[in-house]
Parts: C-alpha cells; structure tokens; sequence
C-alpha cells in the first residue's frame, strides 16, 4: 500500500516508496563525476530528483516506464522540491496498484453533452459540415476524448483537451455577446479545432503523458493543420478564404513566434482565439498550483520555471 504522495511532501521528508519513472538522464558535472537525473510520477503529480551515489549502475537498470522504489530525502533546491535520492530499485508488480500512479481522468461526462450542443448550434453549412466530418471520424474522437491538453502545466490530465475546449467555448460566447461583430461560428470551431494536432503531439494511451517522435519533430500547430486540410479537402466546394482563416487560426494561437507560432494573429477572431486560450490555460495552471500549494499550508508556490514566478496564494 503507498503512503507517500507527491503532492503531501515537504522539505525534510523521508522518503521510501514506489513512484512511476518518467524521465531519466545520466549527466556529469565540471569535475566529470555522474550523477543521475530523474522525474517520477504519481496520481497527485509529478517531482524531479536527483541522484549522486552510483548513478551509472543504478541507472543501467530502471527504465522509463518502470515502478520503482526510491529512498532519499526531499530538499528545496533553486525553490523547487527535489528528492535526493540515495537508492532507486524496480518493484514488482504484485507491490503496487497503478491507480496509485496513473493522473486520474477529468470527468469529461460533466460537459461533454455541452460541447457537442454548442457546436451543433454553429449555423454556417460549411463549418458545420467540417464538424461533421470530424465527428464522423471515430479514431480521431476517441482519441480526442481521452487526450490531455499538455504534458504538464495545464489540463494536463486524460480527458483535459475536451475541458479546454469547452471552457474556451463557453469564454467565446460571452465575448461575442460583448462584441456581435465578432464571428461567432468561426471562433466556436476554432476552439474546437485549434488542438486537434495534440491527438498527435502527445501520447495518451500510457501510464504517462510524453511527447511523441511527431510531436517533438512536427508540433502540434502544423499537425493540426495537416489533420483539418485533410478533412477540408474531403468537403466539395469548402470556401477558400474560409479555409484560409481557420487554418491562420490555428497556426497563429500561440501568439508569437517565441511561443510557437509561425504567423502572429492578423484577424479578429484569430486575436480573440489566442487571448482566450492563453487565459484558460493559465487559469487552469495557475488555480491548481494555488490548490496544490494551499494543501500543503504554504502561502507561496514553488518557483515554476515555466512561469518564471513564485504564485502566492494568501486569501483575504
């Protein structure tokens, strides 16, 4: 039975118990001594660590993917926990429950039904007909449905681009009642389509969320582009200049090409789109870095590197 938690550990716990390897990298300081570098996994989180005494040995015989077992101690290192570990050993299967180790499923049952409908409520034939060719397309929705939206930061649990998705949906039509001479149907479709690619990007049928070899190499922008062309091409007739915004849409969300995105936004709604997926995705990150951080009766959060911030989290 697991007592250990990533999400309940403090600086100066002990440690002696089973997580899910999900990196690993062997390295070596100035003086040239290895020492091993390693991120293990369970159902509350992720947590780095570190490794100094025989690494090389130790690390000839885990593998990514495996449950082991680590012995160390947790240590705050540039403002992030860290497990120093001082042994890392693979268990047995029958010593473990991989519900203890795999990040939950978001209950996708709560708004699901919603999604569909506000799609179904798109008026423009040939956005509805790129929808329905989608929708007709069972691998791609199944895969959709279990996906995350990201490896780590935000909705990054199975099921979480659906939630993404839908949350951006339902900021569009507050925006557009706010602003009606925004394109409704287009901005609606392009929450919807915006991270398709990451059915690609990311692998989602293993105990943890990685990149895939297409992802690394492709990016799930241009694999979204590639994936929506395809179907738009399947549809006789599908307006050029229509075809033509959505994929701008997709290929700019991202804001900038320091963030990942070829074009900056150049239209309305491709504006809109990416300041409406900036904001939930953070809202998300950042909502539960702030419930992480209060369960472990901090007031400030870790340093997030990705952020380059501390969150500091005191209610009024």
């Amino acid at each position: 039975m697991k007592h250990q938690y990533i999400a309940d550990l403090h600086e100066g716990d002990q440690i002696n118990e089973y997580f899910l390897l999900i990196k690993k990298d062997l390295k070596d300081n100035p003086s040239g001594e290895k020492f091993l570098i390693f991120t293990v996994q369970d159902k509350t989180g992720e947590m780095g660590g570190i490794l100094k005494d025989n690494p090389v040995d130790i690390s000839q015989k885990i593998s990514v993917g495996d449950v082991v077992v680590i012995k160390g101690t947790v240590k705050l290192f540039r403002e992030q926990l860290q497990i120093h570990a001082t042994n890392i050993t693979t268990i047995s299967c029958e010593h473990y429950s991989m519900d203890d180790l795999v990040l939950p499923q978001e209950p996708i049952e709560k708004f699901q039904r919603e999604f569909w409908d506000i799609l179904e409520s798109i008026s423009n034939k040939w956005l509805k007909k790129l929808i329905e060719k989608i929708k007709a397309d069972s691998e791609i929705i199944q895969r959709f449905l279990r996906a995350p939206a990201a490896k780590k930061l935000h909705h990054n649990l199975r099921g979480g681009l659906l939630k993404h998705c839908y949350e951006m949906m339902k900021i569009s039509e507050t925006i557009c009642e706010l602003y009606p001479n925004i394109n409704r149907d287009l901005l609606i479709s392009l929450c919807f389509f915006h991270d398709l690619g990451k059915i690609e990007e990311l692998s989602v049928n293993q105990a943890f969320t990685d990149y895939t070899h297409s992802g690394k190499l492709i990016g799930h922008l241009v694999q979204g582009v590639l994936l929506i062309e395809k179907k738009i091409n399947e549809i006789e007739g599908f307006p050029e200049d229509l075809k033509l915004q959505i994929i701008h849409g997709i290929l700019s969300h991202h804001g900038d090409p320091e963030k990942g995105s070829p074009v900056v936004p150049k239209t309305l709604e491709a504006i809109v789109l990416h300041h409406i997926d900036f904001l939930d995705s953070q809202t998300n990150a950042l909502s539960k870095i702030e419930k992480d951080t209060l369960a472990r009766g901090e007031k400030w959060s870790e340093y997030l590197p990705l952020l380059g911030r501390q969150i500091w989290t005191k209610k009024i």
